[in-house]
């Protein structure tokens, strides 16, 4: 498994800082299994030093699984809804207001622990769902989502019966009660959000996006797909894939950073739809390959091998069925070492539902680049290489390739 520096360089920044602060109960848990109980006491480089009942011990940063605090989730007593942000990330809130591009989502409390300060815009929104303790509201709001089209959806409850109105959200008034909502006749009207049953956003695809580092579990009942953590003021700011930004007052607040790799499925292990020029008779044809080269050999860039992933020849198109399931498309992409020629160099086009979400030329002389694309809600991913100039060798590797949950 391809493990991404910045999770790493991450992961030692968030430990260091914890370090500094004091000594933190927590239990570890590592890729390989195993299970250590104590206090986080030291880092040194890449690795955290844990103070056990019988000593201390030391763990690489890239082998940890989870690091559990021990705070409880609290058990959710009463109403709350539920906001989904483009990352995945999932709020418990009392309230939930729109003032112009702002969002403020009141979160629910834990006992005595306030719950962090959030900062959210609106262009991190991907549903909202009032009632969302309601399991009828929940089963009824999948079958609205599920029939979703490619515009914004005001959903109004009436008895049993969710109705969608599609148009665009354009913006919150000042009190953040009332939005400005275009319908699809162009006509602008305001909707009061006390009205509203859920708001579906359509958010197209961003393209390349900073990857996950972890997921936080907070005691409130919300799960952050992060991008960055770190210590500040004796809590804990998280900084969402998406962008948005919270900050706990205490580490009290937080149940779990969970470094896990869960919910991944490889590119390598699905089926794609091929569209690639018709062979010509007398000469070797591929199109793709899985895990392995036309060599027969494992996939490998700048000394590294790698089990999992893609070889692609030019002039080929992959196409995946994604049917809205994931969030992130990931991979190290370039041109396989065993390809001698130096000028050889092929065009990577990636598209999400038809907009064009990453599109260079990658060379035998550049680096693997590791890739991280947005591909929340997308039901169609297109992979397309070409060739630049005379066949030369011209593949290109799609290391690791994997869609994440």
């Amino acid at each position: 498994m391809l493990i991404k520096s910045s999770r790493r360089t991450a992961a030692v920044a968030l430990a260091a800082a914890l370090v500094a602060a004091s000594a933190t109960a927590a239990d570890l848990s590592t890729l390989t299994g195993k299970k250590y109980k104590g206090d986080l006491v030291g880092v040194s480089g890449d690795v955290l030093t844990f103070r056990t009942d019988v000593g201390a011990v030391g763990v690489a940063v890239k082998e940890v699984f989870v690091l559990d605090f021990g705070n409880k989730v609290a058990a959710v007593a009463g109403k709350y809804d539920e906001v989904e942000l483009t990352d995945g990330s999932l709020l418990r809130c009392t309230q939930f207001k729109i003032r112009k591009k702002a969002v403020e989502a009141d979160l629910l409390p834990a006992g005595d622990l306030k719950p962090p300060k959030v900062a959210l815009g609106m262009e991190t929104l991907f549903t909202y769902l009032r009632g969302a303790d309601d399991p009828k509201a929940r089963e009824k709001w999948k079958e609205t989502f599920a029939q979703r089209g490619k515009r914004d959806q005001f959903v109004v409850r009436r008895g049993d019966v969710f109705e969608p109105v599609s148009g665009t959200v354009i913006e919150g008034d000042d009190t953040g009660e009332s939005i400005t909502f275009e319908k699809e006749t162009g006509e602008r009207t305001a909707y009061k959000l006390i009205r509203a049953t859920g708001l579906i956003f359509n958010q197209p695809p961003r393209g390349v996006i900073p990857p996950t580092v972890c997921k936080v579990i907070d005691v409130f009942g919300n799960t952050l797909t992060a991008q960055k953590v770190e210590l500040v003021s004796g809590g804990l700011k998280v900084t969402t894939v998406s962008g948005a930004v919270f900050e706990y007052g205490s580490l009290k607040g937080v149940a779990k950073l969970d470094f896990s790799q869960g919910n991944i499925a490889f590119l390598s292990d699905l089926e794609a739809q091929v569209s690639a020029p018709d062979p010509v008779p007398g000469e070797p044809h591929f199109t793709y390959l899985r895990d392995k080269t036309n060599e027969n050999a494992p996939l490998k860039l700048d000394g590294q091998t790698y089990g999992k992933g893609l070889w692609v020849f030019p002039d080929t198109t992959l196409t995946y069925k994604l049917n809205g399931d994931y969030r992130e498309f990931k991979a190290l992409v370039g041109v396989d070492e065993s390809v001698q020629v130096a000028s050889s160099a092929v065009k990577l086009t990636i598209e999400a539902d038809g907009k064009v979400v990453f599109s260079e030329v990658v060379s035998r002389k550049d680096k693997g680049r590791p890739l991280t694309l947005d591909v929340k809600g997308v039901k169609q991913l297109k992979i397309g290489v070409e060739r630049e100039g005379l066949y030369l060798g011209n593949q290109i590797d799609l290391a690791e390739a994997r869609l994440q949950k």
